[in-house]
């Protein structure tokens, strides 16, 4: 007996919402929490940063006075001065030197394995455990550097010889910290580095070599434009890892003397949790989202921009 085509396509249909209802019930936990634990939170600190609160009483509107005192704030320059230099010695840092041990383990024999260990093993080490090791070894009377670079103590700090105190000095606070946090993350920009370049086509070394062409210029006229997608993506992970960089300061140096080590993650929360100004602290918040944006895009038209463009169309 043939069934009306009437008939049929209702019976279609109601599959086709039985199955897509059961696809929902699946992904249903996974928006729930995610509506829950960052559309919520976002969309607050928005509504926040136009109000005064101290977390207890009800929410004043004030506006873009929040924003307005943020700008005039010269604790906020001092803090987004450190996280841009603290940035660009982290990105540049750990790009490079992931990438050059990314080079090295490509061409390593038997000790690949080992040495790819050996290198990766700080990625998987929580920062909080990094921090204080690091403190250690930066410590002014009994780490592992001040004995052996006491000499340089005029030339780093400008003054006498004597202990350097790397965490309290304006000058070195922000660099120690950048290294700390390199040392943290290089192994993972390493293994990325590392997959993309056992990736490459075999082919095209071969008749690079065939045509002559030395391990330098096979290097910048072949690994490199190869290596453009996975550049980008290390160094805008490493920027947002930097721009948004808090364990590190709070652990190591609380900011450090006369807040020479201060970073905007930092400064925000110091003003939303001990000083209790909560809508401040969402404009401060909302601030750093803004430059995050401001510098993803500039990081992504001048690499887009240079040599052959660094990344494709």
């Amino acid at each position: 007996m043939d069934v009306p085509p009437r008939a049929s396509c209702r019976r279609s249909l109601w599959a086709e919402m039985v199955r897509r209802r059961s696809a929902y019930c699946f992904v249903a936990p996974f928006l729930l929490a995610f509506a829950a634990f960052f559309l919520f939170p976002v969309a607050a600190a928005l509504a926040f940063s136009f109000t005064r609160w101290n977390g207890i009483g009800a929410p004043q509107f004030v506006g873009l006075q929040n924003y307005f005192r943020l700008f005039r704030d010269a604790a906020f320059w001092n803090a987004l001065r450190n996280t841009a230099l603290f940035s660009a010695l982290n990105v540049a840092l750990s790009a490079s030197l992931g990438l050059a041990l990314a080079l090295f383990l490509n061409q390593a024999g038997r000790a690949r394995g080992w040495l790819r260990t050996a290198f990766f093993a700080p990625s998987v080490v929580s920062l909080a455990v990094v921090a204080l090791v690091w403190k250690l070894i930066y410590n002014p009377e009994f780490g592992l550097l001040s004995p052996h670079l006491a000499w340089a103590a005029p030339a780093l700090e400008g003054n006498p010889a004597g202990p350097i105190h790397w965490l309290e000095s304006r000058r070195l606070a922000i660099p120690c910290l950048a290294v700390a946090n390199v040392w943290a993350v290089v192994g993972l920009q390493m293994a990325v580095f590392l997959a993309a370049l056992q990736s490459m086509p075999a082919p095209l070394y071969e008749a690079a070599r065939l045509d002559g062409a030395s391990a330098v210029q096979r290097f910048f006229h072949i690994t490199l434009p190869l290596l453009k997608p996975t550049t980008f993506f290390v160094v805008l992970i490493s920027l947002f890892d930097s721009l948004q960089v808090f364990v590190l300061p709070q652990i190591m140096t609380r900011g450090g003397l006369d807040l020479a080590s201060d970073t905007v993650v930092l400064y925000l929360c110091r003003n939303g949790f001990e000083y209790f100004r909560l809508g401040y602290a969402s404009a401060a918040a909302y601030a750093l989202f803004v430059l995050t944006v401001a510098a993803t895009l500039t990081v992504r038209a001048a690499m887009g921009k240079a040599e052959g463009g660094l990344l494709p169309d």
